[in-house]
């Protein structure tokens, strides 16, 4: 699935077009797949150099404006989301289906984050129109269309 499209118009209406907001948005998601393909590739030869790039990238997100603006409500978010996701990595490789499962699906808690941001920048009836989409389109783009991961 192509998601480039829906999801830049996504980012732009959760942050309600402030281009702060959606900056921070496209930084934080190239930051978590950045961080993914690190842990999904721990003995590749480019591990480190993307170790360094992920320091790098780390410190420009976590001083952008929107976040500097929003830390009192974003920080224990991070680290909501890190922890949720470290729990993920656990589950996928667990000998019990249903947590395999319940990993697959909370391996996508970097999406709060969207979420948070539609909220602060637009209020809760603004969140309510774009987590659905949101969630459904993570889905869609990380899922055959019979629900079973894509690799």
């Amino acid at each position: 699935m192509n998601i480039q499209q829906p999801l830049t118009e996504l980012y732009r209406e959760a942050g309600c077009n402030q281009a702060d907001a959606v900056d921070f948005l496209f930084a934080w998601h190239a930051y978590c797949h950045e961080l993914d393909d690190v842990v999904d590739n721990p003995l590749s030869p480019e591990t480190p150099e993307m170790l360094l790039a992920s320091q790098v990238r780390a410190a420009c997100l976590y001083t952008c404006p929107f976040f500097q603006q929003n830390a009192a409500a974003l920080r224990p978010l991070v680290f909501l989301i890190a922890s949720a996701w470290g729990d993920s990595v656990k589950f996928e490789h667990s000998g019990d289906s249903g947590l395999r499962t319940y990993g697959d699906s909370l391996r996508l808690v970097g999406n709060e984050m969207v979420c948070a941001v539609a909220l602060i920048c637009g209020g809760f009836a603004h969140l309510r129109r774009i987590s659905p989409r949101l969630r459904k389109l993570a889905w869609a783009n990380q899922h055959a269309p019979v629900g079973e991961q894509e690799p």
